[in-house]
């Protein structure tokens, strides 16, 4: 199953692919969260979720015990893009260097955005100056990005 679960900094949608238990489950079901691209310069995690995701299917789809009863008991929500615009600024680029989300936040233009793995809520802090390489935003879950992975937990 397909969610959109918000939107991003430029307004690109943002999606979970949900894999597991059936709906009428859902409401006592374990879940888990697997989430790749926060730093948009580090296209390795797509690649692990997705291969994750395929090995999983694949295995079910075989009638593997393990993978059948993983999930049947659970649901595995999965989120590739957690920074699209900065992976979409990325693709142009010949360094791949665009880290952050694209929020303006510096005078210098290459120093702009929000580090996204730093905005979440738990032990936030204000460390960094906003053209900082892990500048955390102006507070906790100040960026959309952030929001829409607080909703989906």
């Amino acid at each position: 199953r397909r969610h959109h679960i918000g939107w991003s900094y430029e307004h690109r949608p943002m999606y979970a692919y949900v894999l597991g238990a059936p709906k009428e489950r859902q409401h006592i079901t374990p879940q888990v969260l697997l989430t790749s691209l926060t730093h948009a310069r580090e296209p390795a995690s797509l690649t692990v979720l997705l291969y994750f995701l395929g090995h999983m299917l694949e295995r079910h789809a075989s009638r593997d015990p393990e993978a059948t009863y993983l999930l049947h008991t659970r649901e595995v929500w999965a989120v590739p893009f957690v920074n699209p615009d900065g992976y979409i600024a990325n693709e142009h680029l010949p360094s791949k260097s665009i880290r952050k989300n694209r929020r303006p936040t510096c005078s210098e233009s290459a120093s702009d955005g929000v580090d996204l793995n730093r905005n979440f809520g738990f032990h936030w802090k204000r460390a960094f100056s906003p053209c900082g390489e892990e500048f955390q935003g102006s507070k906790p879950f100040s960026e959309p990005e952030t929001q829409a992975l607080k909703k989906v937990c």
